[in-house]
């Protein structure tokens, strides 16, 4: 009767609909579970694809500047 308790593995990636609804993306392929029971299409993006854009405006303003230092 050992309680032997499991570490949750992080997932590499979230698809785009876990991403946007910040939910727990399981990373199944080719659609991950929370697609696969909705029914929607599961797209990944790499991380690299997301500019500077989608952070938070302070963040990106501290990203602008750091690149333009370079």
């Amino acid at each position: 009767d050992e309680d032997v308790r499991r570490v949750p593995r992080r997932t590499p990636m979230a698809c785009q609909f876990c991403r946007g609804r910040k939910l727990k993306c399981d990373g199944g392929r080719p659609s991950c579970g929370n697609c696969n029971r909705r029914g929607y299409p599961c797209q990944y993006v790499p991380v690299y694809a997301y500019s500077s854009s989608f952070l938070h405006p302070r963040h990106a303003d501290q990203v602008h500047s750091s690149e333009q230092q370079k």
